[in-house]
């Protein structure tokens, strides 16, 4: 019990001192991060969006098919 009290204990103070970092941390150096991460979220979007017209247009293709009447 003692491991995990001190295990806590240990993320506790380490969450402490990043948060305590990015606070001092120029503004410069915090838009760069922001962008970057603004770059990575509109790939991601870009991609996904790819894939999701991609899905429209074949479901839209099935859908346009013509289907054989069955003989009898």
């Amino acid at each position: 019990m003692g491991a995990v009290y001190g295990a806590d204990l240990k993320t506790s103070r380490e969450v402490v001192k990043v948060t305590q970092k990015e606070r001092e941390a120029p503004t410069d150096e915090i838009l760069a991060q922001l962008q970057t991460s603004r770059k990575g979220l509109i790939a991601r979007k870009t991609d996904l969006e790819r894939k999701i017209g991609e899905l429209e247009n074949k479901r839209r293709s099935v859908h346009t098919e013509v289907v054989p009447e069955a003989e009898g």
